[in-house]
């Protein structure tokens, strides 16, 4: 890893590490941040074993709570605003063809998102070809008809 990339996931972590604190804050004394905060919330609630390492800051087998249940979240967030629409047509579809459930169907576009993110910073791609990039990967996502092509790629 380059001193650069590593300068770049070090600010990340920073900002991951200041929402999750201001999200924990937030329930503790009983301010309503967003909607958004509300998925977090509920991702938690869903994963009761990533509680105490999103609290922490600290990787769980690997597995950074923290980054596991934002990702949850932003495809709850971007499903309920239907924003983009490939996001809520994916998840459905998923459901329908495939027969994943909510959770896992979440997972998938997750799975897909961080793989957007990862290239988009890699290549250097500019907004407008990660979103074009996003939206064409979903409706690809979005026509697999088994749990194997649905994950094929995505691992």
């Amino acid at each position: 890893m380059s001193k650069k990339a590593s300068i770049r996931d070090s600010k990340v972590r920073k900002i991951i590490d200041k929402y999750a604190n201001l999200i924990v804050a937030s329930e503790y004394s009983g301010i309503d941040l967003s909607k958004e905060a509300e998925y977090v919330k509920d991702m938690l609630e869903e994963h009761p074993e990533y509680v105490k390492g999103f609290l922490s800051g600290k990787d769980r087998d690997g597995m950074n709570p923290r980054m596991h249940i934002f990702i949850e979240s932003i495809i709850q967030t971007q499903i309920g605003s239907n924003d983009p629409a490939e996001v809520r047509a994916t998840h459905l579809a998923l459901m329908a063809g495939p027969s994943l459930d909510a959770h896992e169907a979440r997972h998938a576009i997750g799975a897909l998102l961080m793989q957007i993110i990862w290239h988009g910073l890699k290549e250097q791609w500019p907004s407008d070809k990660v979103h074009s990039e996003y939206r064409r990967r979903l409706r690809e996502l979005a026509m697999k008809r088994t749990h194997d092509e649905v994950w094929e790629g995505l691992t």
